[in-house]
Protein backbone atom coordinates (compact mmCIF):
# COMPACT_ATOMS: atom_id res chain seq x y z
CA UNK A 1 0.00 0.00 0.00
CA UNK A 2 1.30 3.49 -0.83
CA UNK A 3 2.16 6.14 1.91
CA UNK A 4 -1.26 8.02 0.84
CA UNK A 5 -3.45 5.37 0.96
CA UNK A 6 -1.82 3.93 4.16
CA UNK A 7 -1.87 7.40 5.62
CA UNK A 8 -6.17 7.63 4.59
CA UNK A 9 -6.38 4.36 5.81
CA UNK A 10 -5.23 5.21 9.49
CA UNK A 11 -7.16 8.03 9.46
CA UNK A 12 -10.22 6.50 8.33
CA UNK A 13 -9.58 4.03 10.83
CA UNK A 14 -9.50 6.46 14.01
CA UNK A 15 -12.33 8.05 12.33
CA UNK A 16 -14.20 4.70 12.59
CA UNK A 17 -13.66 4.13 16.10
CA UNK A 18 -14.02 7.88 17.53
CA UNK A 19 -16.94 9.33 19.69
CA UNK A 20 -17.42 11.74 17.12
CA UNK A 21 -17.82 9.86 14.35
CA UNK A 22 -21.26 9.89 13.65
CA UNK A 23 -22.02 12.06 10.87
CA UNK A 24 -22.05 15.90 12.28
CA UNK A 25 -25.16 17.67 12.67
CA UNK A 26 -25.14 18.96 9.22
CA UNK A 27 -25.61 16.10 7.44
CA UNK A 28 -27.88 14.69 9.39
CA UNK A 29 -29.94 17.79 8.82
CA UNK A 30 -29.83 17.26 5.12
CA UNK A 31 -27.11 19.65 4.13
CA UNK A 32 -26.43 17.27 1.08
CA UNK A 33 -29.13 14.76 0.95
CA UNK A 34 -30.79 16.70 -2.81
CA UNK A 35 -27.04 15.59 -4.23
CA UNK A 36 -26.84 11.93 -3.08
CA UNK A 37 -30.45 11.45 -3.77
CA UNK A 38 -30.10 13.27 -7.35
CA UNK A 39 -26.81 10.99 -7.69
CA UNK A 40 -28.90 7.64 -6.60
CA UNK A 41 -31.35 8.35 -9.02
CA UNK A 42 -28.85 8.18 -11.82
CA UNK A 43 -27.78 4.59 -11.17
CA UNK A 44 -30.51 3.60 -12.66
CA UNK A 45 -32.50 0.21 -12.46
CA UNK A 46 -30.79 -1.73 -10.29
CA UNK A 47 -32.08 -5.37 -9.85
CA UNK A 48 -30.13 -7.92 -11.25
CA UNK A 49 -27.06 -5.45 -11.70
CA UNK A 50 -23.65 -5.27 -10.03
CA UNK A 51 -22.66 -2.68 -7.93
CA UNK A 52 -19.58 -1.53 -6.49
CA UNK A 53 -19.35 0.38 -3.72
CA UNK A 54 -16.66 2.66 -3.87
CA UNK A 55 -15.50 3.98 0.00
CA UNK A 56 -18.65 2.17 1.36
CA UNK A 57 -17.77 3.67 4.84
CA UNK A 58 -20.06 2.07 7.44
CA UNK A 59 -22.35 0.55 4.89
CA UNK A 60 -25.64 2.44 4.82
CA UNK A 61 -25.96 3.07 1.44
CA UNK A 62 -24.56 -0.79 0.87
CA UNK A 63 -27.80 -1.82 2.77
CA UNK A 64 -29.78 0.44 0.20
CA UNK A 65 -28.71 -1.35 -3.06
CA UNK A 66 -29.35 -4.63 -2.19
CA UNK A 67 -32.38 -3.99 -0.14
CA UNK A 68 -33.68 -1.89 -3.94
CA UNK A 69 -32.08 -5.35 -6.12
CA UNK A 70 -28.58 -4.94 -6.87
CA UNK A 71 -25.97 -7.63 -6.13
CA UNK A 72 -23.32 -5.30 -4.36
CA UNK A 73 -20.37 -5.45 -3.34
CA UNK A 74 -18.34 -2.28 -0.67
CA UNK A 75 -14.82 -1.57 -0.78
CA UNK A 76 -13.13 0.31 1.69
CA UNK A 77 -9.13 1.55 2.08
CA UNK A 78 -10.12 1.38 5.92
CA UNK A 79 -9.73 -2.10 7.98
CA UNK A 80 -11.88 -0.51 10.62
CA UNK A 81 -14.55 0.46 8.11
CA UNK A 82 -14.79 -3.19 6.97
CA UNK A 83 -15.56 -4.48 10.05
CA UNK A 84 -17.91 -2.32 10.56
CA UNK A 85 -19.68 -2.38 7.54
CA UNK A 86 -19.62 -6.39 7.42
CA UNK A 87 -21.01 -6.47 11.00
CA UNK A 88 -23.68 -3.75 9.94
CA UNK A 89 -24.86 -5.66 6.37
CA UNK A 90 -24.73 -8.53 8.43
CA UNK A 91 -26.90 -7.69 11.16
CA UNK A 92 -29.18 -6.41 8.33
CA UNK A 93 -29.92 -10.25 7.07
CA UNK A 94 -27.70 -9.51 3.97
CA UNK A 95 -25.46 -12.16 4.14
CA UNK A 96 -24.49 -11.89 0.33
CA UNK A 97 -23.52 -8.57 0.25
CA UNK A 98 -19.41 -8.86 0.02
CA UNK A 99 -17.08 -5.78 1.67
CA UNK A 100 -13.45 -6.02 1.01
CA UNK A 101 -10.24 -3.43 2.06
CA UNK A 102 -9.09 -2.51 -1.14
CA UNK A 103 -7.67 0.55 -2.01
CA UNK A 104 -9.50 2.15 -5.41
CA UNK A 105 -6.10 2.75 -7.62
CA UNK A 106 -5.74 -1.70 -7.30
CA UNK A 107 -8.87 -2.59 -7.79
CA UNK A 108 -8.57 -6.48 -7.51
CA UNK A 109 -11.37 -7.30 -9.47
CA UNK A 110 -11.40 -8.81 -12.91
CA UNK A 111 -12.01 -6.17 -15.93
CA UNK A 112 -15.93 -5.45 -17.35
CA UNK A 113 -16.97 -7.01 -13.86
CA UNK A 114 -19.59 -4.42 -12.66
CA UNK A 115 -22.48 -2.68 -14.19
CA UNK A 116 -22.43 0.48 -11.65
CA UNK A 117 -19.68 2.11 -9.33
CA UNK A 118 -21.20 4.43 -6.62
CA UNK A 119 -19.04 6.42 -4.69
CA UNK A 120 -19.75 9.34 -2.21
CA UNK A 121 -16.98 11.78 -1.06
CA UNK A 122 -14.40 9.09 -2.42
CA UNK A 123 -12.39 10.09 -5.43
CA UNK A 124 -10.94 13.35 -3.83
CA UNK A 125 -9.23 10.98 -1.44
CA UNK A 126 -7.44 9.14 -4.47
CA UNK A 127 -4.40 9.58 -6.83
CA UNK A 128 -7.25 10.34 -9.58
CA UNK A 129 -4.61 9.51 -12.50
CA UNK A 130 -5.02 5.95 -11.05
CA UNK A 131 -8.33 5.76 -9.90
CA UNK A 132 -9.50 6.40 -13.28
CA UNK A 133 -8.57 3.87 -15.06
CA UNK A 134 -9.24 1.07 -12.84
CA UNK A 135 -12.73 2.32 -12.11
CA UNK A 136 -12.98 2.38 -16.06
CA UNK A 137 -11.52 -0.98 -16.17
CA UNK A 138 -13.92 -2.63 -14.18
CA UNK A 139 -17.53 -1.64 -15.55
CA UNK A 140 -18.62 -3.53 -18.25
CA UNK A 141 -19.21 -1.75 -21.53
CA UNK A 142 -22.00 0.87 -21.26
CA UNK A 143 -21.35 1.22 -17.54
CA UNK A 144 -21.64 4.20 -15.61
CA UNK A 145 -19.77 5.29 -12.87
CA UNK A 146 -21.54 7.84 -10.36
CA UNK A 147 -19.97 10.47 -7.90
CA UNK A 148 -20.36 12.71 -5.76
CA UNK A 149 -17.76 15.40 -4.76
CA UNK A 150 -16.55 18.60 -3.28
CA UNK A 151 -15.15 21.44 -5.92
CA UNK A 152 -12.41 23.67 -5.08
CA UNK A 153 -13.45 26.73 -6.13
CA UNK A 154 -16.38 27.44 -3.48
CA UNK A 155 -15.82 30.32 -1.65
CA UNK A 156 -17.70 29.05 1.58
CA UNK A 157 -16.08 25.78 1.52
CA UNK A 158 -12.51 26.95 1.25
CA UNK A 159 -13.70 29.00 4.47
CA UNK A 160 -14.80 25.86 6.22
CA UNK A 161 -12.07 23.79 5.44
CA UNK A 162 -9.78 26.76 6.52
CA UNK A 163 -11.86 26.81 9.94
CA UNK A 164 -12.08 22.42 10.42
CA UNK A 165 -8.59 21.50 10.01
CA UNK A 166 -8.93 18.10 12.05
CA UNK A 167 -12.39 16.93 9.92
CA UNK A 168 -10.20 15.78 7.07
CA UNK A 169 -6.82 14.25 5.95
CA UNK A 170 -3.61 15.38 5.14
CA UNK A 171 -3.97 14.41 1.47
CA UNK A 172 -7.44 14.60 0.48
CA UNK A 173 -8.60 18.15 -2.11
CA UNK A 174 -11.54 18.87 -3.26
CA UNK A 175 -11.82 18.69 -6.83
CA UNK A 176 -10.24 21.04 -9.96
CA UNK A 177 -10.74 21.04 -13.19
CA UNK A 178 -7.73 18.90 -14.37
CA UNK A 179 -8.94 16.48 -11.89
CA UNK A 180 -12.22 16.37 -13.40
CA UNK A 181 -10.16 16.10 -16.75
CA UNK A 182 -8.01 12.93 -15.68
CA UNK A 183 -11.43 11.71 -14.02
CA UNK A 184 -13.27 11.56 -17.42
CA UNK A 185 -10.19 10.48 -19.75
CA UNK A 186 -10.90 6.92 -19.95
CA UNK A 187 -15.20 7.24 -20.29
CA UNK A 188 -16.71 8.26 -23.32
CA UNK A 189 -18.97 10.56 -21.84
CA UNK A 190 -19.20 12.85 -18.61
CA UNK A 191 -22.19 14.47 -16.95
CA UNK A 192 -22.43 17.11 -14.68
CA UNK A 193 -25.19 18.60 -12.35
CA UNK A 194 -23.91 20.97 -9.58
CA UNK A 195 -25.42 21.84 -6.28
CA UNK A 196 -24.57 24.18 -2.99
CA UNK A 197 -23.83 27.31 -4.78
CA UNK A 198 -24.46 29.64 -0.90
CA UNK A 199 -25.98 26.46 0.69
CA UNK A 200 -22.98 26.32 2.49
CA UNK A 201 -23.86 29.33 4.58
CA UNK A 202 -26.47 27.25 6.95
CA UNK A 203 -23.71 25.33 9.02
CA UNK A 204 -23.08 28.34 11.01
CA UNK A 205 -27.21 27.50 11.85
CA UNK A 206 -26.77 24.60 14.86
CA UNK A 207 -30.17 24.83 15.57
CA UNK A 208 -32.13 22.33 13.61
CA UNK A 209 -35.48 24.26 12.99
CA UNK A 210 -33.63 27.92 11.87
CA UNK A 211 -30.87 25.56 9.95
CA UNK A 212 -33.97 23.41 8.24
CA UNK A 213 -35.49 26.69 6.97
CA UNK A 214 -32.80 28.30 5.76
CA UNK A 215 -31.37 25.16 3.80
CA UNK A 216 -34.93 24.97 2.25
CA UNK A 217 -34.45 28.99 1.19
CA UNK A 218 -30.51 29.07 0.34
CA UNK A 219 -31.80 25.63 -1.91
CA UNK A 220 -33.79 27.57 -3.71
CA UNK A 221 -31.55 30.98 -4.19
CA UNK A 222 -29.26 28.12 -5.28
CA UNK A 223 -32.00 26.98 -8.31
CA UNK A 224 -32.40 30.67 -9.28
CA UNK A 225 -29.02 31.37 -9.67
CA UNK A 226 -27.77 28.53 -11.32
CA UNK A 227 -30.41 28.52 -14.00
CA UNK A 228 -29.83 32.26 -14.60
CA UNK A 229 -26.09 31.75 -15.07
CA UNK A 230 -25.29 28.28 -15.24
CA UNK A 231 -21.37 28.87 -15.21
CA UNK A 232 -21.92 29.58 -11.72
CA UNK A 233 -21.88 25.59 -11.19
CA UNK A 234 -18.23 26.15 -11.25
CA UNK A 235 -18.33 27.16 -7.94
CA UNK A 236 -21.04 25.06 -6.23
CA UNK A 237 -19.71 23.23 -3.24
CA UNK A 238 -20.78 19.65 -4.74
CA UNK A 239 -20.74 18.30 -8.46
CA UNK A 240 -22.38 14.90 -9.33
CA UNK A 241 -20.09 13.21 -11.76
CA UNK A 242 -22.20 10.71 -14.11
CA UNK A 243 -19.18 8.74 -16.11
CA UNK A 244 -20.15 6.15 -19.32
CA UNK A 245 -17.85 3.38 -20.71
Amino acid sequence: MADRQRREAQWHDQAATAQEASAAYFYRWGLSQRATEYAYAQLGALPGRRVLDLGCGRGETLLRLARDGAEVVGIDVSDEMVHIARQFVQAQGLTSVQVHQMPAEQLDFQAASFDVVHGVSVIHHLEVERAAPEIARVLRPGGRAVFVEPLNRNPLLNLFRRLTPGRRTRDEKPLADHDLALLSEPFAEMRRADFGLTLLLVVFLPVEPVFKLALRVLESLDDWLLRRWPGLGAYCWITVITLVK
